[in-house]
């Protein structure tokens, strides 16, 4: 079922973009969900730097990216900066997502290894001295506590927000506080 939503006023290529990015995000969050579920964590383990770069992305079009860089974008190249270039951008500008983004960022090599093919678990499988990657129940907890939640709470809050919900934002932040939810990365 498809819920039909008004975009909102500014619908130039910097806005649709940014929408078109956290969707992309909330949906690859909801995917790591469905897989940790089903006990696939290679695959989620895949899914991290994707997601972390879906919503860079999205943040840095929406918040930091100049006009010319926008343009950029949708010509041939289609050219982002490279991720760490735009999380020092979106930190240097004050963004609210800046803090938990510097953390993120700190993971990226960790994130490098899982996504290229899954290359090192295929290494960590026949190397006769390592251990098999089963990835203990506490990594996926983790991985999803700080991770997952993170990104998927932030996408739909920016999805909100930029789509004129943000009444419906106010109350979701409302419930969190009520959960005690921690909503960043852990320290």
């Amino acid at each position: 079922m498809t819920s039909k939503c008004d975009l909102p006023e500014d619908t130039s290529r910097r806005v649709i973009l940014g929408l078109c990015l956290l969707q992309r995000t909330h949906l690859i969050a909801h995917s790591t969900l469905i897989l940790l579920e089903k006990d696939v964590p290679t695959a989620v383990w895949s899914l991290a730097r994707p997601l972390l770069e879906g919503f860079v992305r999205a943040i840095w079009i929406l918040e930091c990216a100049k006009e010319q860089a926008v343009d950029e974008v949708y010509e041939e190249e289609r050219k982002f900066p490279k991720l760490s270039d735009a999380i020092k951008s979106i930190s240097q500008s004050g963004s609210d997502h800046a803090r938990w983004l510097d953390l993120a960022n700190e993971k990226l090599p960790v994130l490098n290894d899982f996504v290229h093919g899954g290359i090192q678990t295929c290494i960590r499988q026949f190397d006769g001295t390592n251990i098999r990657p089963d990835y203990p129940v506490c990594h996926q907890l983790d991985f999803l506590d700080s991770f997952v939640k993170p990104i998927l709470l932030n996408s739909g809050l920016e999805l909100l927000d930029r789509l004129g919900f943000g009444e419906s934002k106010n109350m979701l932040m409302s419930f969190v506080a009520v959960l005690d939810q921690d909503v960043d990365f852990p320290r």
